[in-house]
């Protein structure tokens, strides 16, 4: 997913749909490229926590309005499993894709 936003947006709301019909808890944090936080978002590691009959949750990442023109500037959003190694993101032994975020 490949998403482009306006600094004076305020922030960008992204939608995360489960597919499983049991209960699951995902982390989602932001990851620096270009865009660095706290200059150009708000970082967030945080965790969802999804019940049996949940299928959709939507999250918030702020962007930061500084008024000086920038070039395009780049973040993502990486879902992770939390019972795993943050830095390792999978469930149920399959990798996680992370979101790609673009401002």
């Amino acid at each position: 997913m490949h998403l482009e936003v306006s600094e004076s947006c305020g922030f960008v709301e992204l939608t995360i749909n489960k597919k499983v019909m049991h209960e699951i808890t995902i982390g989602f944090r932001t990851v620096a490229d270009t865009a660095h936080a706290p200059k150009d978002f708000t970082h967030v590691d945080q965790h969802l926590h999804f019940g049996p009959r949940d299928f959709e949750k939507k999250i918030r990442v702020y962007i930061v309005d500084d008024e000086e023109w920038n070039p395009d500037l780049h973040f993502y959003v990486e879902l992770y499993d939390p019972a795993k190694t943050p830095h390792m993101p999978q469930y149920h032994g399959q990798p996680i894709n992370g979101i790609p975020t673009y401002i």
